[in-house]
């Protein structure tokens, strides 16, 4: 059986459509389909029901995910593996989304070169939905994001909370929350879905604002450069802040989100607990 037919299989039964998996896996739809069709001829049973409500797991579908997915983990683990030079024990497949490389991840990567030298180390950058992609096709054994979604045979613990609060490259005295001492060139900071309902219900009548990042450590680069204001964790802004560079605008609500560590099960089993106890010491110390 073709890994390529089990990765399909996982593609459409994540995104219960096969349009949507052909998008994710850059294939047409039609090259999908026969895909799926030959998995279910080769296996002898149907496993998707098809109907204009959306695509479905058939019973057969759901015994077969967990042999679909570890058969992508064990290819992806294998791939790297193969590539792993003599002089290194093991290679660690790390992720993160980009506002937590310039401080965290940068750090441990930092202490495992130290701690764990005969470790190599393959670091990604992705969005929330990648990097879960990536864990559960087995190209990453860890990843830190906001939003992690439950996965079947996936570890998921919390690392820490952090704070996201309003910053301005002007001071703003003390009650002077109104909307015109600021929110004229405040940028919008996207955080992830469950930040913008809070950021809607504490900010109801702010106007859609000019400027709307995605990327948290552009936006904070072109409030330095502009000007403005925009809302960012406390750990990226606190020595600007202490340099006034940046200014907290007191007084204003503030956000707490999670931040996640996702693992695969089978990452680095002998030296797992203190790679994962470095990495938690320095999310703590952010």
């Amino acid at each position: 059986m073709d890994v390529e037919h089990a990765r399909t299989f996982v593609a459409v039964m994540e995104t219960a459509s096969f349009s949507h998996a052909a998008e994710r896996l850059f294939v047409t739809q039609s090259t999908v389909s026969a895909r799926i069709r030959t998995l279910e001829d080769r296996l002898g049973c149907r496993l998707f029901d098809r109907s204009k409500a959306g695509v479905f797991l058939t019973p057969a579908g759901n015994q077969f995910t967990r042999h679909a997915r570890r058969m992508v983990q064990v290819w992806g683990q294998a791939r790297q593996e193969l590539a792993l030079p003599e002089a290194y024990s093991a290679r660690l497949n790390i992720g993160a989304q980009i506002s937590h490389w310039d401080d965290i991840m940068v750090s441990w990567v930092c202490w495992l070169r130290q701690h764990h030298p005969d470790l190599a180390v393959r670091a990604e950058i992705g969005s929330n939905e990648s990097l879960m992609r990536q864990i559960a096709d087995g190209l990453l054994d860890l990843a830190v994001i906001y939003t992690p979604q439950i996965v079947p045979g996936l570890k998921i613990e919390k690392l820490f909370d952090e704070n996201i609060v309003l910053v301005s490259t002007r001071r703003i005295k003390r009650g002077k929350l109104a909307a015109d001492t600021w929110q004229s060139d405040y940028v919008f900071v996207d955080w992830g879905p469950e930040y913008r309902v809070e950021h809607g219900l504490a900010w109801p009548d702010m106007e859609t604002p000019a400027v709307h990042f995605g990327v948290g450590t552009v936006a904070l680069e072109f409030i330095l450069r502009q000007g403005g204001a925009g809302y960012f964790p406390h750990r990226m802004v606190r020595g600007l802040i202490d340099e006034k560079r940046l200014f907290a605008i007191s007084g204003a609500p503030s956000f707490r989100r999670s931040v996640y560590l996702v693992m695969a099960p089978a990452a680095l089993e002998p030296q797992l607990d203190e790679v994962i106890s470095g990495l938690r010491s320095i999310a703590v110390a952010a």
